[in-house]
């Protein structure tokens, strides 16, 4: 597993604006996308981790009680992208 911030900063070298075709922006709004789900429900990210070690509950279940945010701010974030791009 590879932190989200390490993916980023890889893969970001690769996949610029001229291969991918979209403006600056939109790039930056879809990696931040990436980002906030994959901190708020990955079971590597510190999130998970500190409020496992807080509570009494499992990452599994931390996931599961995290996955209707996730899934709320990435759709949020694809509908911002559809109306500005």
């Amino acid at each position: 597993a590879i932190h989200p911030i390490v993916f980023l900063i890889l893969i970001s070298g690769a996949l610029t604006t001229d291969v991918v075709g979209l403006p600056p922006e939109a790039m930056a709004m879809a990696f931040l996308a990436g980002c906030v789900v994959n901190f708020i429900v990955s079971p590597y990210s510190g999130l998970v981790s500190l409020v496992r070690h807080l509570t009494p509950m499992k990452a599994s279940q931390i996931i599961a009680v995290n996955m209707p945010t996730a899934l709320v701010s990435y759709l949020s974030y694809l509908l911002a992208m559809a109306f500005f791009y």
